[in-house]
């Protein structure tokens, strides 16, 4: 899926500079300068030699060293690393270049942005704006440390340093399912960062049916040593059953620290956040929206979200043939709904 940011970016012929040295608020990290092999202006050569034996019939060894390079160098080019001070620890990024303002994505539980908002963040309607997909702390690409708080709020203020970091003040930020939780504290603390909101099916609260549940009457231990190693092992063999968004989402599921997900589960879980998350996100003074699957059912309070919300200036936004894992079931929709919020500057 990384595959689809590339793809996206060579052939809008982008080319991304950035400083390297370490600075107020984290670090950017670019190789290019130690191995000239991975410099973007370097012609890559085209000569190919005998296949070997342990090689794949049909390339030779000059053939997986171009295309190596080839990867390298634009993997160098667009992945990027802000180092959290507090948490010694590297939050992982993808920075596409374009036009203002910035579409910002921060995803859901068991996740990442990283490898899951790429075709979404390929798609036609976002290609020509800037894209930043942030795989938070403990997620995806991101370090993993055990000895740091994963909660709602370190979450959002190291969302919020990456913000500044880039010089992004005027951001559409898009958080998925528990990012949305993460997007609303990002708001909500710092409005002039951003100047749209989209909740996509966000996790607005913990509750019996919500991402908070996943640490609901487990201890830290039972979670990462017992429930979490069975539950990827369950989603294994289902996935076996029917390849697709299952076997795709497992993936990203095996990449999150299952001490991450339960101090944030625990997190989202405290009363003061479920009492605030809602009523902060829909009393904000911006632009917001909540996205919703249109293949999904909505429950009572589902309802309840959607007339207050739309009550309020808030809007309700249908995703086509998708339900919440809206940006594998129809990633083009899902980034058309987000384009059509804003204009492009």
């Amino acid at each position: 899926m990384l595959g689809c940011i590339l793809g996206a970016a060579v052939s809008h012929g982008d080319q991304l500079t950035q400083d390297q040295t370490l600075k107020e608020g984290g670090v950017l990290l670019d190789h290019s300068a130690e191995n000239p092999a991975l410099d973007p202006q370097r012609p890559m050569p085209s000569k190919t030699t005998t296949p070997q034996t342990h090689e794949r019939p049909g390339l030779g060894r000059s053939d997986f060293e171009r295309l190596r390079g080839s990867a390298s160098r634009w993997y160098n080019s667009l992945m990027r690393a802000f180092f959290a001070r507090r948490e010694q620890a590297f939050v992982r990024y993808v920075d596409l270049p374009g036009a203002r303002p910035a579409c910002v994505f921060i995803h859901g539980a068991l996740d990442s942005s990283i490898a899951g908002m790429a075709m979404t963040a390929a798609g036609s309607g976002l290609a020509a704006r800037r894209r930043v997909l942030v795989d938070l702390l403990g997620y995806g690409m991101s370090d993993r440390p055990k000895d740091v708080e994963y909660s709602l709020q370190r979450h959002a203020q190291i969302v919020t340093d990456l913000l500044d970091h880039l010089g992004v003040d005027d951001c559409q930020l898009v958080g998925h399912s528990m990012g949305g939780a993460v997007a609303v504290m990002v708001a909500a603390e710092r409005p002039d960062l951003v100047s749209d909101l989209v909740l996509a099916e966000g996790n607005l609260g913990g509750g019996p049916q919500g991402f908070a549940s996943f640490a609901e009457g487990r201890s830290e231990a039972e979670y990462v040593h017992d429930w979490f190693p069975n539950f990827i092992a369950s989603r294994l063999e289902d996935a076996k059953k029917e390849a697709g968004v299952l076997a795709i989402h497992l993936g990203m599921a095996q990449a999150a620290a299952p001490w991450a997900v339960y101090r944030m589960s625990q997190s989202l879980n405290a009363g003061s956040v479920q009492a605030s998350l809602r009523e902060r996100f829909i009393s904000l003074d911006i632009p917001r929206a909540f996205f919703v699957g249109g293949k999904g059912e909505l429950d009572e309070e589902d309802l309840a979200l959607k007339t207050e919300l739309t009550q309020r200036g808030g809007d309700w936004v249908v995703v086509p043939d998708a339900e919440h894992q809206m940006n594998f079931d129809n990633p083009e929709g899902f980034a058309d709904a987000i384009a059509r919020r804003v204009r492009v500057h």
